[in-house]
């Protein structure tokens, strides 16, 4: 980023340097449980359908083993309509 303030001599202007050229797109995808985040990824580039598959199949989908945590994951789920009924 570039500054935003400097200092010159009165009625000269401020030049300021700032890097050109490095306009590269880093994804970083994961995966959020309640215990911790899971499956990290960075991905040089923006995202798109292919790198998304890849994503899934090679990192996503072999990290969705249960976790200790997870024994039971509707535990704390209630129905909606057993709350309206109960008021």
């Amino acid at each position: 980023m570039a500054r935003l303030r400097g200092r010159a001599p009165r009625g000269e202007r401020l030049v300021g340097k700032v890097p050109h050229g490095h306009w590269k797109t880093t994804t970083f995808v994961a995966g959020l449980r309640t215990s911790a985040l899971t499956a990290p990824c960075v991905i040089d580039g923006p995202m798109n359908g292919n790198a998304f598959l890849a994503y899934i199949e090679q990192i996503l989908a072999p990290s969705l083993i249960p976790s200790p945590t997870d024994q039971n994951p509707w535990a704390h789920w209630r129905n909606p309509m057993d709350m309206m009924r109960q008021g």
